[in-house]
């Protein structure tokens, strides 16, 4: 499990790099390689994998509860993104 964790972080700074290389070196708008990179792995994975995992309460009843139920009204993805 920490192993994957490391390889996300390694895998988007190594992401984030390249892209910032294309932006400074090639003075492509960041906007534009921005999109055309967060396509990548989209174009890599079958027309049936591009859709996710549906993060359903009887599948996953923990995970939906940290992920997507609201906290006192509050959307917790809002809460994660300031915790961020």
């Amino acid at each position: 499990m920490v192993a994957r964790v490391i390889a996300a972080g390694l895998t988007g700074v190594a992401c984030g790099l390249l892209n910032g290389f294309l932006v400074a070196s090639l003075n492509i708008p960041s906007l534009v390689i921005t999109i055309a990179r967060s396509s990548v792995p989209r174009s890599r994975t079958g027309p049936d994998e591009r859709t996710g995992v549906p993060l359903l309460v009887d599948k996953y009843p923990q995970m939906h509860t940290l992920l997507r139920e609201p906290l006192f009204g509050v959307p917790v993805q809002t809460l994660w993104m300031v915790a961020f």
